[in-house]
């Protein structure tokens, strides 16, 4: 499920934690982020450590490791330009965007993130099977409605692993096409790529170097 967190300092993403702690948090196995300030925190840290949240990190300047995340980011701005460009108060949409992503199944899984959380599509007012309650459908007894609550739960995470996974391998191959395979030597020389940043980064230097190499650990790993 989606949320929008605006974030500034870890306490301020701590003062959020603790609000959401009944709601969200008690349900996460492992937050995975950047490593940002506010997720490096150690009032994040003991957070995660009192509620037993296995807390990993990409590696720095990899943003393609939270691609998931980013894709995410990318469409949430393409639904909230319309309103900013039209003057509205784009902050009274961001409920109703977010319950259109969260509603939306998801192309990669098959699934919204809603059905995959609760086990059931999202009802809208306009819905026609709401109405249409088939009573001898319902479970006699907690028991065994937990079990086929189970049951269908199961269902719907195995089949957007599944569907992931293919996704996943779609992906890498489409990717892997267009990469070159290096084929260095000990004693070759080298150029680093870079990406310069600040003032006047136009005009700064893009590759580092040269470097020789002097041992090839496997293989796009190299000590110079």
């Amino acid at each position: 499920m989606l949320e929008v967190v605006t974030i500034v300092r870890a306490e301020k993403l701590l003062k959020l934690k603790q609000k959401q702690v009944s709601s969200l948090l008690r349900h996460l196995k492992r937050l995975f982020s950047d490593r940002g300030s506010e997720a490096t925190a150690r009032a994040i840290k003991e957070v995660c450590r009192l509620l037993e949240i296995n807390q990993q990190y990409t590696p720095s300047f990899t943003h393609h490791c939270l691609g998931l995340c980013e894709r995410t980011h990318r469409t949430f701005a393409e639904r909230m330009t319309p309103y900013i460009q039209q003057g509205k108060h784009w902050e009274d949409m961001v409920p109703s965007i977010l319950f259109s992503l969260n509603s939306t199944a998801n192309d990669s899984v098959k699934y919204s993130p809603f059905e995959i959380l609760y086990g059931s599509r999202p009802k809208f007012p306009l819905s026609g099977h709401v109405r249409d309650l088939n009573l001898a459908s319902i479970p006699k007894d907690y028991h065994d409605y937990l079990k086929q609550f189970s049951e269908r739960l199961d269902i719907i995470r195995n089949e957007v692993k599944d569907h992931a996974l293919k996704s996943q391998t779609a992906m890498m191959e489409r990717a892997n096409q267009k990469v070159h395979n290096l084929t260095l030597r000990l004693g070759d020389f080298v150029y680093m790529s870079k990406d310069p940043t600040g003032p006047g980064h136009k005009f700064k230097f893009k590759f580092a170097g040269p470097y020789m190499l002097l041992k090839i650990v496997k293989v796009h790993t190299y000590i110079h």
